[in-house]
């Protein structure tokens, strides 16, 4: 207070990392290079992206270096700032997953009438896009931002308390929009590239309700809010079946139905969402790889990837922007990957992830987006490939996802590993499991890469492996699960 004085005392630790060696466990992680890439991820880019000390809650789209790239602009949930508050709520460290809880606090305190805010520009919440367009990607990234919280942390009382007056709300914003006359959502703006011009039907939208919806209905069975489960589970349902509506018959989805009913096809990228969230069966999901792998820009010099096989040009973007055109996005990126994991493509995961991985740990801090070349460029110290790095390290190659009712073992990795957080942890080979997520209540687990028709002792009860080597059972959140070898498939006879 004025008048007051107060001596600080700091102790600084040199060393040769980007993160501060004496505070975190290397040994987290069974593989150093992994251990590495989290950190290096945690700390260069989402910590270095806060600005707690001067606004509460503020996460820039980059670190200070020395100055921020989008000035003042901060906790941009179009979805820069879901990647962040995912790797935050990630981390096990107690103070990162405050932080990350006073990010989603501070757009929250600017939700109005259901709309969660685009951005903030200081203290004034701002709710469409610098381009002046209208999204439904905060309201969207922002719910699924606070169910990552509560998965990664357990913190039950927080997200029941923003469960009716923040998160219900936002969805039914996004609901609201359903055309009267279609299944799909009808909307006036993209869902996480700015400054592409896009109304009506879209594809981008509708498929991320899809996902949406199916982890809003999961939240809803875990707080017993039967209402909300049907309403969400019914609306995603709907919304599946309408999205046949933009498929082009042949091996891709279209941009958009605009709505005086003409046809919007960039081929974009966007696509790998429908083989992501299961919208696309896997004839359909082939096709769409194939299209989109065909084209010699989707994965430049192996690097990300790019927005669309036809370009938009200055009359298909607000303000004739077409920055974001020529570029290959980390959230393009994620879904891709996200689409080989579905499919089981192990290998192009793999390649595609180490070639990122590559550049974060040659350079640190990575930039905004990759060029034609494969190049990094644009704004220095983006923290969102970092991030998404850091998510699909846990999520592709430990295969571990969590939701608020179920937790998914899906290792690609072939050895036995170790993988903790401090609250998660994670240890895996064909001979033995332990597993614990944060958290109360049942959950439905599903383990595998065990040995085919082998019987386990599950929490002290056998079970068979099935003939694709995964076993499943229900038990308790917040306690450490184990699958111990009994019987080699080799010696027993399958159910």
């Amino acid at each position: 207070k004025p008048g007051e004085s107060v001596s600080v005392e700091l102790d600084l630790f040199a060393n040769d990392k980007a993160f501060p060696v004496h505070s975190v466990d290397l040994d987290e992680f069974s593989h150093r290079r992994d251990a590495i890439t989290h950190f290096v991820s945690l700390f260069g880019s989402q910590v270095a992206s806060l600005g707690s000390y001067h606004i509460t809650g503020s996460a820039y789209p980059t670190a200070a270096v020395p100055e921020r790239e989008y000035t003042t602009l901060h906790t941009f949930f179009d979805p820069d700032a879901w990647s962040l508050v995912n790797a935050l709520s990630f981390s096990g460290d107690r103070y990162l997953e405050r932080q990350a809880r006073d990010v989603l606090d501070r757009a929250f305190s600017g939700i109005r009438h259901g709309l969660v805010p685009h951005h903030f520009d200081g203290e004034e919440a701002l709710y469409v896009a610098m381009s002046g367009a209208e999204q439904t990607g905060p309201n969207i990234f922002w719910t699924l931002a606070c169910l990552d919280y509560a998965c990664a942390t357990g913190d039950a009382e927080w997200f029941s308390s923003r469960w009716e007056c923040g998160i219900k709300p936002a969805v039914h914003w996004l609901i609201d929009h359903r055309d009267a006359d279609e299944s799909l959502l009808s909307v006036t703006g993209p869902l996480w590239v700015d400054v592409f011009r896009r109304e009506g039907l879209t594809f981008d939208t509708n498929a991320a309700m899809v996902h949406l919806l199916d982890r809003v209905a999961h939240a809803a069975a875990s707080l017993n809010d039967d209402e909300m489960q049907s309403v969400a589970t019914s609306t995603r349902d709907v919304i599946l079946h309408g999205l046949d509506r933009l498929w082009n018959g042949n091996d891709h989805y279209v941009t958009s139905i605009r709505r005086d009913g003409s046809i919007d096809d960039h081929v974009d990228s966007e696509n790998f969402l429908a083989v992501a969230f299961e919208i696309a069966d896997e004839a359909r999901s082939r096709r769409i790889l194939n299209r989109l792998d065909s084209e010699p820009s989707t994965h430049p010099g192996g690097r990300g990837t790019w927005v669309s096989a036809h370009r938009y040009d200055e009359q298909d973007c607000y303000l004739g922007n077409t920055g974001d055109s020529d570029c290959a996005m980390a959230r393009l990126w994620w879904g891709d990957l996200r689409a080989r994991q579905v499919l089981g493509d192990d290998e192009t995961f793999r390649r595609m992830f180490e070639a990122v991985r590559e550049d974060l740990l040659e350079n640190i801090w990575m930039r905004e987006r990759y060029n034609s070349s494969g190049q990094m460029f644009r704004a220095e110290a983006y923290h969102e490939y970092p991030g998404l790095v850091d998510k699909l390290l846990r999520e592709g190659m430990y295969g571990l996802l969590i939701d608020l009712d179920s937790v998914l073992v899906r290792p690609m990795m072939r050895k036995p590993f170790r993988y903790s957080n401090g609250r998660i942890l994670l240890e895996h080979s064909q001979d033995a499991v332990r597993l614990m997520v944060p958290g109360k209540g049942s959950r439905h687990y599903r383990v595998e890469n065990l040995v085919p028709h082998s019987l386990y002792k599950v929490n002290g009860t056998t079970s068979r492996a099935s003939a694709d080597g995964a076993i499943e059972f229900v038990a308790l959140a917040g306690t450490p699960q184990t699958l111990t070898l009994e019987t080699s498939g080799s010696l027993a006879t399958p159910d």
